[in-house]
């Protein structure tokens, strides 16, 4: 008798945890305290243009051809702890467009490419930083990445306010940052000239990064 009551005890215990850690539905998800929005200012932003000095610190930056945005948060993995990336969570960079006439033509040409190389805030178009050596200048001017690593805007993730545009950079979040401890960040390129974007100057419309973290 004492043996039927322990297993039965044992069941009804198994059962109740396998309830209670089983998936969370997404409505459950949104409600349970267990998840929790991170939003995050980039402290590394920086314009560099082709044959023109570099600048940063200021409220609006023109995106072109020869004109790009070197984009990184320092201290990624500190800040991100135990990030929870899945279908319904994900690590978003978000850019905001000065004039909405320019947001159409920002969403066809503009890509966010992650960067290959260490750089520092005295780069340039033609080096990541200015110490003499072979490891000085970009393999390629204006930035070094993979063109086939370059991640366009999210067509399926659109914020209320349509100057705001969002990259999705859970891949890039995964690889690079969790499973290389690597972070150089991104470069923003655009096909055509004559777009600005708002700075790392303006406060509420700063490029940031935001994600769900996984808190309990």
């Amino acid at each position: 008798m004492k043996d039927s009551i322990k297993k039965l005890t044992f069941i009804i215990l198994l059962a109740t945890l396998t309830v209670s850690c089983g998936d969370l539905s997404s409505d459950e998800r949104e409600n349970d305290p267990v998840y929790s929005e991170q939003v995050r200012s980039l402290n590394g932003v920086l314009h560099i243009q082709n044959g023109g000095a570099s600048s940063y610190g200021r409220s609006d930056y023109e995106v072109g051809t020869q004109k790009r945005i070197l984009l990184r948060l320092e201290n990624l993995g500190e800040l991100s702890g135990n990030v929870v990336i899945d279908d319904t969570h994900r690590m978003m960079f978000e850019l905001n467009i000065m004039k909405a006439a320019d947001v159409n033509a920002a969403k066809a040409n503009f890509k966010l490419c992650p960067l290959l190389k260490n750089w520092m805030m005295l780069a340039s178009w033609t080096h990541a930083h200015p110490f003499p050596g072979g490891s000085g200048p970009w393999g390629t001017p204006g930035g070094d990445f993979h063109q086939a690593e370059c991640i366009e805007i999210s067509q399926s993730l659109v914020d209320p306010d349509p100057s705001i545009l969002k990259f999705d950079v859970s891949d890039w979040f995964v690889h690079y940052q969790q499973s290389r401890s690597s972070n150089f960040g991104w470069v923003l390129i655009s096909g055509i000239d004559g777009i600005n974007v708002y700075g790392d100057s303006h406060i509420s419309k700063a490029p940031k990064l935001k994600w769900q973290e996984f808190i309990r």
